[in-house]
């Protein structure tokens, strides 16, 4: 299978962590900036797949879980950071067959919600 677009942004931004490092926050958000509504699909299509990765590991295989794990927490944090026509791809997605699939993107979905800014309404009658 050939890699996707997101995961060309993600290790060119990850570059040099090594196999255990861990993309700092602003890394997650200049890759989410550059991605397009395709790779969110891509990205939901990858959790589904990451997800059946992890079912069908043997119950003493607790190391390739955690590690399959990690990841789907790092595309998650990637779907939560994503904004413009990404953003609203994510908030238009459907649904998934998988019910740990549709968890990730729904953390993703609430963790997205922008919250309403007060201060910016107060500083507008100052």
């Amino acid at each position: 299978m050939s890699r996707k677009r997101f995961e060309d942004l993600l290790g060119a931004e990850t570059a040099g962590l090594g196999p255990y490092g861990r993309p700092s926050d602003s890394a997650l958000r200049n890759v989410a900036r550059q991605l397009a509504p395709e790779d969110v699909a891509d990205i939901v299509a990858k959790l589904e797949e990451l997800t059946r990765e992890r079912h069908a590991l043997p119950a003493w295989d607790g190391d390739s879980s955690d590690d399959i794990a990690e990841y789907q927490e790092r595309l998650t944090g990637l779907l939560a950071r994503t904004s413009g026509s990404a953003r609203a791809a994510l908030m238009a997605w459907d649904g998934s067959a998988d019910d740990l699939t549709r968890s990730y993107v729904e953390i993703a979905r609430s963790r997205n919600r922008r919250p309403f800014l007060w201060w910016r309404v107060a500083d507008s009658f100052r």
